[in-house]
């Protein structure tokens, strides 16, 4: 099924729900978002380009005071395709979704990830060829919170899109369990199953871990994870560390940094990069970020995202635009 057809079925369910709603019912409106991604780089070694990286469309469509429809739409790459399309069900502290949903893993956040003020993806994430722990997919998902336990599972199968608008076939499930503690969040994430690649690849086995935490204070967040797993026969391990500080003298600045390193397959080199940066909050709606990185992809490993960086490293800028209409 692909995402077209899906859509399709989702509104009609949708439309066909919502006019069975009893008009006294109290149910929130509608809400519509846009969202623009614009990003600049300069190289090390070549010259400077920019264009408009991604540009989003996000509606929710309350169905009653328990059911809503999900939808986002994203132009990246030259592509366009759904990274989510689905019906979600919400009572006391349970979650269920179904359609095309994100497999859980890690307490990572796409949608946070444009605006932090750290522009790119941790390698460890999704920095293989064209594979990642970052997918949106045909399944069903659910969660749920017991005190200070959060327990997430997902099960997907079909034609998934990936961080980087990418299609691969996948097939398999996930879970993350979180724990709370103060100011700290520790969590953990299993993804096992199967994904195939396309091009001619056979079908390979995946089987993922990964550990994360998150730390918070007034001013400062620190979020980290390890990922460790195979895909096939190649082994893979990596982890990251990203630190933001907000300045409390000057509320519209937020100084950001990640360090990380990332080995994809068993014969591939040990890639390391450090990134730091600068967030700056211009409107409610307009947010603009620069970064310096550096990094030794060159020597490290190919079939990659990142580009190389070299010693004397590059920089990136961002505009972020999003608008609620």
């Amino acid at each position: 099924m692909n995402s077209k057809s899906l859509f399709s079925i989702l509104l009609s369910t949708y439309s066909v729900v919502i006019s069975g709603v009893a008009p006294a019912q109290e149910i929130g409106k509608p809400t519509f978002e846009v969202d623009l991604d614009t990003r600049s780089r300069q190289p090390a070694t070549s010259h400077n380009y920019s264009s408009l990286f991604q540009a989003t469309v996000r509606t929710v469509l309350p169905i009653t005071v328990d059911w809503r429809a999900d939808f986002a739409y994203a132009h990246k790459y030259d592509e366009n395709r759904f990274q989510k399309a689905l019906i979600q069900y919400e009572k006391g502290n349970s979650t269920f979704q179904g359609g095309f949903v994100r497999m859980p893993f890690g307490i990572y956040d796409q949608q946070e990830t444009y605006a932090s003020g750290i522009i790119d993806y941790p390698l460890a994430r999704g920095d293989y060829n064209l594979n990642s722990v970052d997918w949106s997919a045909p399944g069903v998902f659910g969660s749920t919170v017991m005190q200070s336990f959060q327990v997430e599972v997902g099960a997907t199968s079909g034609r998934a899109v990936g961080i980087w608008n990418n299609v691969n076939r996948l097939n398999g499930a996930s879970a993350r369990v979180q724990r709370n503690w103060g100011q700290a969040i520790l969590g953990a994430s299993e993804w096992n199953g199967y994904y195939d690649p396309g091009y001619g690849s056979p079908r390979s086995v995946m089987q993922v871990s990964g550990v994360d935490v998150r730390y918070t204070l007034p001013h400062l967040l620190l979020r980290g994870e390890y990922i460790v797993g195979k895909i096939g026969r190649d082994y893979l391990h990596g982890a990251y560390l990203d630190a933001y500080y907000h300045l409390p003298k000057f509320q519209a600045w937020t100084v950001t940094g990640r360090l990380e390193g990332f080995r994809p397959t068993s014969t591939a080199g040990f890639a390391k990069q450090a990134t730091l940066g600068v967030k700056y909050v211009a409107t409610r709606n307009l947010t603009a970020a620069i970064n310096w990185r550096t990094n030794n992809m060159s020597s490290a490993y190919h079939s990659i995202w990142t580009p190389d960086a070299s010693r004397r490293g590059e920089w990136f800028a961002q505009m972020y635009y999003t608008k609620k209409l």
